[in-house]
């Protein structure tokens, strides 16, 4: 789940910035954000790079092509998430005291 969280904060900046700056200044504040709340830097980059690399985008965005990445972004289908039977799936949850 915290590998989810940066990943998809930055999807959605790329689907609804509509201008690279805007973007920019997005994904400035999210990085900022997820630094606030404990996120390694190393890790945000990770999450940000797996991102690109997930919709074959093999280029750094840039002002000349973030128009034409945005779309590819945007047209690829997103897998929706496999649906768990609850009736053949056990979930275990513990907690350790100290």
């Amino acid at each position: 789940m915290k590998q989810n969280i940066p990943f998809t904060m930055l999807l959605r900046a790329i689907r609804y910035c509509s201008s690279f700056q805007s973007y920019l200044d997005e994904r400035s504040k999210l990085r900022m954000d997820l630094l606030v709340n404990g996120y390694p830097v190393k890790f945000i980059d990770q999450q940000f790079n797996c991102l690109l690399q997930k919709f074959n985008i093999d280029e750094p965005l840039s002002l000349y092509n973030y128009d034409k990445l945005r779309q590819q972004v945007i047209n690829t289908p997103y897998n929706d998430k496999v649906p768990i039977d609850y009736r053949k799936t056990l979930f275990v949850h513990f907690m350790i005291s100290i």
